[in-house]
């Protein structure tokens, strides 16, 4: 089932610079890039480094531990050490807001409203 989340206006993301939104109990790294909006799982599936502080280039993402890269469109692991790939989140933009969906299955059912971390 869908459980769609606005995440913030389309311009208060700056393109190559990853956000981290929780959603439902879920660290969400939001990647704004030329291509669009896309959304993984926010925790590195090598070493859990939270993965948006990593350098954004195009559509790829760069683990700031371990330097692992991650293709943010697919979530596909393109280098080691990782080789497990993130989780990946639909996205829609709709009317200037940008909306991650995060399937009833994802959630931990809290109900809590989004919050960025910092």
């Amino acid at each position: 089932m869908a459980n769609w989340h606005c995440v913030g206006r389309v311009d208060a993301f700056e393109v190559d610079f990853s956000e981290e939104v929780t959603l439902d109990g879920q660290v969400i790294a939001v990647h704004p890039t030329e291509e669009g909006f896309f959304a993984t799982s926010g925790i590195c599936t090598h070493e859990d480094e939270r993965i948006f502080e990593g350098l954004l280039d195009r559509c790829q993402i760069e683990c700031p531990k371990h330097m692992a890269r991650f293709d943010v469109r697919t979530g596909a692991a393109l280098s080691p050490p990782a080789i497990t790939p993130l989780l990946t989140y639909q996205v829609e933009l709709r009317d200037d807001y940008v909306w991650v969906n995060v399937p009833v299955g994802d959630r931990d059912d809290t109900g809590q409203s989004p919050t960025w971390n910092s």
